[in-house]
Formats: C-alpha cells, structure tokens, sequence
C-alpha cells in the first residue's frame, strides 16, 4: 500500500500498540506517510477515509488512478472501486489496460454481462490480444460454459503464449483434471507455440527438481537463443 499511503501526503492515524504483530493482522494495512514512515490503519478505515480521497484526488490521472484500483483489487475493495474502474475506461489511452481492470472488476462483482459486453467491444475496436481473450475465456467460465472456456484458453495462449497468469491457469486446469502428468503435457503444448518461452523455463524448473539437469539446460538454452535480450526470469 506504499504507493497509496503516499498519495495522500499525510501521516494516517496509526493503530493502537498491541501485543499481535499488526502486519500479522489480516484487517490492517500497512502505508507510508509523506516521510516514507511505516504505520498501520484498519482495513474499514482505509476503505471509508483514505480510499475515497485518493480516487478523487488522482481521477484524471489514469497511471495513478489504475494503480489505486489494481490494489483496492489485492485488498478486497473491489465494490469501492467500480466507478473508478468505469472511470480509467473511459479516459485511458492504453484501452487494452483499462478494458481488462473493468472487466476484472465486473467479474468480480458478478456483473458478468457486462463483463462479457466490455471485452467484446474491445475485440470489435482493437481486435484479439492475450490478455483480453484470457478475461474472454473468464467470463466463459463464470458462465458455466466449460469446453468454451477452455478452447477460449487456449487461444489466449495462441496469441500471447508468455502471459504468465493464462499459463498458469492453463497448466492449473490440467493438473486438475489429470495430475502432475496434465501438468507437464500441458506446459510441453505451450512450449509448441511459436514464440513461447516461459513454458520453458517451467519446464526447465521441474526437470531441476527432478535432477536432470542436462534437461534443465536444454530448456534455458532454448529461451535464451529465441529471446533477445534474455527475460528476468
């Protein structure tokens, strides 16, 4: 909440001393005032004090404002932040950022409809990315619709095989429904797409904790002959 607790360029009204470590204490947040001091408030003070006059104070200024509802998100404020993630649609010129927040928020809060009519207007304007056929593939599966969501899944990967979070729900899904063995088969069919990556480097992980090595080696010496300059990871 660091980014937060600066924006409002006050220190916020620290909790009483307690025997409990508060950053132990799921109903506090930790945030810095304008001196880069840490404290710690409750999480409903937070949501009825601080929240709103951040929003207001940063609701022109999409960076900032994408931010805030990013963590509102982390925190649990995802009814506090539908307005502002309305906001950041209507106003961010990265649309493909501002499409997936709403429509995560939408999601969140049950709006699946809307959710759906948000992302396919995006696809209508600015045609298919990764992220916004990931969300897709969201809506599809909070519908019920199984064998939709999982064709939508994988088309996600088709376009953008590296987003980290369609990987893992891809290999997640596999290892549901059939184990470890799911889990690897799925990552070695990403690892097929042209283009991918981190497949690889998962792969590569789980021939390290298995002691192959050679095998390892073989995966990150693929990444980093397809992938200049070399990924953090």
């Amino acid at each position: 909440m660091s980014f937060l607790g600066k924006l409002l360029g006050k220190k916020p009204t620290a909790a009483p001393a307690a025997s409990v470590d508060p950053s132990k204490d799921p109903n506090m947040i930790r945030v810095f005032d304008a001196y880069g001091r840490e404290v710690f408030i409750s999480k409903e003070t937070w949501r009825t004090t601080a929240l709103p006059g951040a929003l207001k104070k940063e609701w022109s200024n999409t960076d900032a404002l994408f931010a805030i509802i990013v963590q509102s998100l982390r925190d649990g404020f995802v009814s506090d932040v539908v307005d502002a993630a309305r906001q950041l649609h209507r106003i961010d010129p990265n649309a493909e950022r501002a499409v997936t927040v709403l429509a995560n928020v939408y999601l969140q809060t049950k709006r699946i409809k809307e959710a759906g009519a948000v992302l396919t207007e995006f696809v209508q304007k600015h045609g298919e990315t990764g992220s916004v056929v990931t969300n897709l593939a969201k809506v599809h599966s909070a519908r019920g619709e199984t064998a939709l969501a999982d064709s939508t899944l994988w088309h996600a990967l088709e376009l953008d095989p590296n987003q980290d979070n369609s990987l893992l729900w891809f290999a997640a899904l596999a290892r549901e429904r059939t184990g470890e063995t799911g889990w690897l088969e799925a990552l070695r069919r990403a690892a097929a797409v042209p283009g991918s990556w981190r497949a690889k480097l998962w792969l590569a992980r789980d021939a390290l904790e298995k002691k192959d090595t050679p095998s390892a080696l073989a995966f990150y010496h693929q990444v980093l002959e397809q992938v200049e300059p070399a990924p953090a990871d």
